[in-house]
C-alpha cells in the first residue's frame, strides 16, 4: 500500500475528509492513482475539456476519440480548423461544442490565446486568459489547471460530482452552494486539488457516504 503523500496527510486534519480517505483506500485496496496526467499538447487538452462539459467521463472519452480521429497527426489549430462542423457533429459534438472547439483553435491560430505561455501564469491568470474564449468557462479552465498544469490548490466549485460527494460525505440535506463549499474546503488549502480527487474517487467507488450506524 502506497504511503500517504504530504497533501494526503494535510487533508486528514479534516476529520470528515480523513474518514472518506480511509474509505477510498479500503475500497481501492490502497490509494488509487488519483492524478490522470494529461501530457497532450495544451490545445488538445483544452478541446478535450470542452467536449467533456456536462458529460460523464466515459461518454466524453468516447466522443473525443472520434473527434481526435478526424485530425491527422499533431492536434494543431490549422488541422482542427480544416475539419468541417458537420464532421464534428457526426462525431458526437453538439452544434455549440463544435463551434467552441473551432473558436478555441481560431484563438490559438490568431495568437489571441498563447497556450504555451499559460504555464507561466498564476491560477487566476490562467482562468482569466482561458475564459476570454467563447465556450471556455471556469469549469473547463479548472480541469486544465488540475490535469494539464497539475496545480495543487484548485477547487472546481461548479462541478456536480464534487458537490454531490461533499453533500454525501458531510450528510447535508441540500446540495452545498459555492459559499458552503468554500467554508468546508478551508482546511484543505493549499491542497484542494487532491481533496477534489479523493472526493471524486469516493463517488466513483460508492463510498462517499459514511457507513450507516446500527
Amino acid at each position: 500500500m502506497r504511503a500517504p503523500s504530504a497533501a494526503e496527510r494535510h487533508l486528514t486534519r479534516d476529520p470528515v475528509l480523513a474518514a472518506l480517505i480511509q474509505r477510498v483506500r479500503a475500497a481501492a485496496k490502497g490509494t488509487p492513482e488519483l492524478f490522470t496526467i494529461d501530457r497532450r499538447p495544451p490545445l488538445e487538452a483544452l478541446a478535450s475539456a470542452i467536449v467533456a462539459q456536462q458529460l460523464s467521463g466515459k461518454a466524453a472519452r468516447t466522443i473525443f476519440a472520434r473527434v481526435r480521429a478526424l485530425v491527422p497527426g499533431e492536434f494543431t489549430a490549422t488541422r482542427v480548423l480544416a475539419v468541417p462542423v458537420p464532421a464534428l457533429r457526426a462525431a458526437g459534438l453538439s452544434g455549440s461544442k463544435a463551434r467552441f472547439v473551432r473558436e478555441l483553435a481560431s484563438a490559438d491560430a490568431a495568437g489571441r490565446l498563447e497556450l504555451k505561455q499559460l504555464r507561466r501564469l498564476s491560477d487566476h491568470g490562467v482562468r482569466e486568459a482561458l475564459c476570454k474564449i467563447k465556450g471556455v468557462g471556469p469549469w473547463t479552465a479548472e480541469m486544465f489547471l488540475m490535469f494539464r498544469l497539475r496545480r495543487p490548490d484548485v477547487l472546481p466549485l461548479g462541478d456536480g460530482g464534487l458537490v454531490r460527494a461533499v453533500q454525501l460525505a458531510w450528510g447535508l440535506k441540500n446540495k452545498p452552494g459555492p459559499r458552503v463549499l468554500q467554508t468546508i474546503a478551508k482546511p484543505w488549502r493549499p491542497h484542494a486539488t487532491t481533496a477534489a480527487l479523493f472526493l471524486w474517487s469516493a463517488l466513483d467507488l460508492g463510498v462517499a457516504s459514511p457507513p450507516a450506524r446500527d
